[in-house]
């Protein structure tokens, strides 16, 4: 069973990566050890430092942003071609 998730999960990947992207943000982003939360909780509690992609905003946003600046400037240079 996790041996499919696995391959599923690298076939999307695959898919993500074939579409055009124009890199915004400085990724991976970290993760953070939430020491005295974790030690109070008795638990690993960790957080993903998303405001550290680079950009005032940070996020899923940002990350969306890549992909349809990409698709923008392609529509953009398809267009000057047929002009």
């Amino acid at each position: 069973m996790e041996s499919q998730m696995l391959a599923s999960l690298q076939k999307l990947k695959t898919r993500i990566d074939a579409f055009p992207r124009m890199t915004l943000t400085t990724l991976p982003t970290p993760l953070e050890k939430l020491s005295n939360l974790s030690r109070e909780l008795n638990v690993n509690l960790y957080i993903k430092r998303d405001d550290q992609t680079g950009l005032a905003m940070g996020g899923n946003k940002s990350r969306k942003l890549e992909f349809i600046i990409a698709d923008a400037l392609a529509w953009l240079i398809h267009q000057r071609r047929e002009s």
